[in-house]
């Protein structure tokens, strides 16, 4: 983002235009039990939200009992939103190294303001535990370059 920027009521934007940041993420080789456990995922998202000290408006939150199992968690933010969807038993392979593993969860995180979303997946990264993940960080605006 550009490091000029204004805030005017509370709203925060980039001499650029940029209005926000959104993160999309994989992770590839978690522990099935805990992909599995709603709970356990809500008690992470709660404090990745923390973390990045976010504000948390409410959630909603579902458990798969069919298909192997999984959740989907999405979360309302103050400043946009935060959501998982698990496979915690789907068979993965990293195309660059030929490694296997179970497990999958794929996190979506946009913030605006100056809310970095990347601090929410950095922590959900330390409590999932990947074998190995892929993120994709966009700007957004009217004038973002991230999006045609």
């Amino acid at each position: 983002m550009n490091d000029q920027s204004f805030n005017t009521n509370n709203f925060h934007c980039t001499a650029d235009g940029v209005v926000g940041v959104h993160v999309l993420a994989e992770f590839c080789g978690c522990d099935a039990i805990m992909l599995d456990n709603i709970e356990n995922c809500i008690k992470i998202m709660d404090e990745a939200v923390m973390v990045m000290q976010a504000k948390k408006l409410g959630h909603v939150a579902h458990q798969f009992t069919t298909d192997g199992g999984g959740v989907t968690i999405c979360y309302g933010l103050g400043e946009s939103h935060l959501t998982i969807h698990s496979w915690p038993t789907l068979p993965v392979v990293n195309k660059k190294t030929g490694e296997q593993a179970i497990g999958y969860i794929l996190i979506d995180c946009c913030t605006c303001g100056l809310i970095d979303p990347s601090i929410a997946i950095d922590y959900m990264i330390e409590k999932f535990s990947p074998k190995w993940f892929k993120r994709k960080r966009i700007l957004r605006g009217p004038n973002s370059p991230d999006l045609d």
